[in-house]
């Protein structure tokens, strides 16, 4: 629609320029000021055009497209994969990182709980690796943060136990108390995390804490 109305203003401009001049050599194609006037013109109009159109857009769409073809037909290898995984893993039920593997695999193609099951297993061969117990606490909570209550609690504890430096872990679990909006498990966290000698920047902490005590009373 903007360009019919460039090319229609083009064209008044040009007529209410040049009809009072009286010379028909005036409105000649060869008169240099009318070539200049439409030369300008056009530039104008391609510069609106391009920045108006997606046409600088078409190759990085290109690319994304591209991209995204590639992560579905890598999800629907893992896909066809799983059942070779499982089957390795019934034979060999101890391969911790087989489980991990597995569970990740169930992550890609969105069966959360197929991918928890998984997870549980690997946790019951070996429950040192914090991003294994991160990633099994995110999956229960995403499935349900209520009913997985207490499996995600204990893998809280089994958590903040490895390293009770690590303050990442507490605000994890605090995350998750508020959450599930228990105010009784938001303060005994953060009583944890300020008699904790392990944890140095305490005063949000108690900030939070005295806020939720006073709004109690």
């Amino acid at each position: 629609m903007i360009f019919i109305f460039i090319v229609i203003l083009t064209f008044l401009y040009i007529f209410f320029l040049f009809k009072n001049l009286g010379e028909a050599k005036n409105i000649s194609i060869n008169n240099k000021s009318i070539l200049l006037t439409l030369s300008i013109l056009f530039i104008f109009i391609i510069i609106i055009f391009l920045g108006k159109s997606n046409i600088g857009y078409i190759e990085e769409y290109n690319k994304i497209s591209s991209k995204h073809q590639e992560i579905r037909n890598n999800i629907n290898t893992i896909r066809k994969n799983i059942p070779s995984l499982e089957q390795k893993l019934n034979n060999n039920p101890n391969n911790f990182e087989g489980w991990v593997m597995l569970g990740k695999s169930y992550i890609i193609i969105s069966d959360f709980h197929s991918a928890a099951l998984a997870y549980e297993t690997a946790i019951t061969l070996d429950n040192t690796d914090k991003t294994v117990l991160q990633d099994y606490i995110s999956l229960l909570r995403r499935l349900d943060s209520k009913n997985n209550k207490d499996k995600i609690l204990r893998a809280f504890d089994i958590l903040i136990a490895l390293d009770k430096s690590d303050i990442n872990s507490f605000n994890m679990k605090l995350n998750y108390s508020i959450d599930i909006n228990d105010s009784e498990m938001t303060k005994n966290i953060l009583r944890k995390i300020i008699i904790n000698k392990n944890i140095k920047d305490k005063k949000p902490y108690e900030t939070m804490l005295n806020k939720l005590t006073n709004t109690d009373k």
